[in-house]
Formats: structure tokens, C-alpha cells, sequence
């Protein structure tokens, strides 16, 4: 069913009490999930695929030390771990979203204890993040009332 709304209306429209209700036609389980787990989940990344978001957000280690030095380069190699360009080109040889989907796909199998979805009791879409207690998409809250 077509509501008749644009992404982008959604988006331009002014905030009157509170956030507007999401446009559920747009939720996209799959692309929920993998958004998901890389926003929240980045420490249980291989260095190869932290560094490949790295990457395409155009921190290579020669601009890393280029625009910050030696030392912010090193402690990339520390943080996230030292790839070669070869690793990171291979890990993105069937392109960003292909590694990201690739990558969640692998957290959940071999990582899924760590990972916590949290997902609304009422409507069972992915809200915020791991701690989140409303949905973003159906408002609703499942928050513990405190006694007043």
C-alpha cells in the first residue's frame, strides 16, 4: 500500500511533540539487522573488516598519516588491528555492502552469544540499540514504571 509519502518528505518534515511515527513501509529487516550489528557491534570485527570501513570512509594509512601523523597511524594498526592493502581489497572484492552482509552474517553464527537484538516486544522490529527501551517505529515503551 502506497501512502503517498517520499523517504525524503518523511525526513523534511518539522518535529511537533516528539519524533513522528517511521513510515513502517520502509523497514528492512535484513538491512536492520546488518546496520545493526556494525553500528553496534564493531569490536567483534576482524582487523581486515574494521579496517575496510575504515577504508571506505577514506582512512588509509598513508592519509591517516598524512593528515594526523605517524603516531595516529600506529595506533590504527593498534586498535584495529595492521592489514596490508591486500587484505582490505580482498575483503571488499564483491564490494561494501556484500562485506557488510557477509560479516553480520558471520557474527551471528560464530559470535551469536555476544550479540544481543534487541527487538520491540509489540511490533518485533530492531529499535535503536542494545539498550533501547521504545520503538522507534510503533512508539511503544517498555520501560519499568517507577512507583511515584
Amino acid at each position: 500500500m502506497d501512502s503517498g509519502i517520499t523517504f525524503d518528505e518523511l525526513l523534511s518534515r518539522p518535529r511537533q511533540l516528539g519524533l513522528p511515527l517511521c513510515d513502517v513501509s520502509l523497514y528492512d529487516d535484513e538491512a536492520a539487522v546488518v546496520e545493526y550489528v556494525w553500528q553496534h557491534y564493531q569490536h567483534l570485527l576482524t582487523p581486515a573488516e574494521a579496517r575496510a570501513g575504515l577504508y571506505l570512509r577514506g582512512m588509509t594509512r598513508a592519509v591517516a598519516i598524512e593528515s594526523k601523523g605517524v603516531q595516529f597511524a600506529d595506533w590504527l594498526d593498534e586498535t584495529f588491528g595492521a592489514v596490508t592493502e591486500q587484505q582490505i581489497s580482498q575483503a571488499l572484492a564483491d564490494g561494501w555492502d556484500a562485506l557488510r552482509i557477509r560479516t553480520t552474517q558471520r557474527l551471528l553464527t560464530e559470535r551469536a552469544e555476544e550479540i544481543f537484538v534487541n527487538r520491540c516486544p509489540s511490533c518485533r522490529r530492531i529499535v535503536q540499540s542494545p539498550l533501547a527501551k521504545q520503538c522507534h517505529w510503533c512508539k511503544h515503551n517498555w520501560r519499568q514504571k517507577t512507583p511515584t
